[in-house]
This record gives C-alpha cells, sequence and structure tokens, in this order.
C-alpha cells in the first residue's frame, strides 16, 4: 500500500465524502487554492486529506451563508495557513547541478 493514500485525497473523493458536486469541489480547489495543500501524482491532482475535505466543507457552508469569494477568502486568511508553491529560479537550478 502506498503511504500517500492515506494522506492524499483525489477530487472525487472529496466530492464523493462531502456529497458536494465535482465541478463544485473543483472550484472551491482552484478559486482558494492557497487554502488546499496538493501534489500531482502522475496527471491526477491530490489534496491533504483530512484538511481538503474541511476547508471545501468551510468554503460550501460560506457561499450558503451568503458570502461572496472575496469575503470567503478574508474569512479562511484568518482561519487557515495559506500554502504557496515556489519553484526554484533558474539559478537555483543551476546550482543543484
Amino acid at each position: 500500500m502506498r503511504w500517500w493514500r492515506e494522506i492524499m485525497i483525489s477530487l472525487k473523493e472529496i466530492s464523493i465524502k462531502t456529497g458536494i458536486s465535482y465541478t463544485t469541489v473543483a472550484r472551491y480547489t482552484k478559486a482558494f487554492e492557497i487554502y488546499f495543500p496538493r501534489q500531482r501524482a502522475g496527471r491526477k491532482l491530490l489534496f491533504l486529506n483530512p484538511e481538503a475535505i474541511e476547508t471545501v466543507q468551510r468554503v460550501n457552508e460560506l457561499y450558503k451563508q451568503g458570502n461572496t469569494t472575496e469575503q470567503i477568502h478574508e474569512i479562511l486568511q484568518k482561519e487557515k495557513t495559506a500554502t504557496i508553491d515556489v519553484k526554484p529560479s533558474h539559478d537555483e537550478k543551476q546550482l543543484e547541478v
């Protein structure tokens, strides 16, 4: 069994576990991507479990309360830790060689 299966979850699995449509989950993970730690496994995009499920449920709840995307960003900024992907610069890639 691969270790990442226990800690990572796909969009489809998030959709099934939350009861929120796949397209809505995909939209949430894109609109609020800094709050969804993720990793590529081949062509599949995987998210940290259970944080991804909790964040999708929270975003869904906030939309149902009538909040705008901007307001939800402000709320999540106070509640969650943002994740920023950093790619090495050209100079850093040369140093690794």
